[in-house]
């Protein structure tokens, strides 16, 4: 199950696990009550296999 990573104005964050699935809703921050957004970044890639420059790891 994904973890989606949550930020408020407040700069708190908040992470939770739940799956794609599930509608939308909103969350409230537990710190201070604003309107959690969610925060988007770059997923992980790992380039494994024949093709790939290895540094020696």
């Amino acid at each position: 199950m994904p973890t989606y990573q949550y930020k408020c104005a407040n700069n708190h964050v908040h992470e939770e696990e739940r799956s794609i699935k599930e509608n939308q809703y909103v969350i409230n921050c537990l710190e201070c009550g604003e309107t959690l957004k969610p925060v988007f970044f770059a997923p992980a890639v790992n380039l494994v296999g024949r093709g790939f420059y290895s540094n020696g790891g």
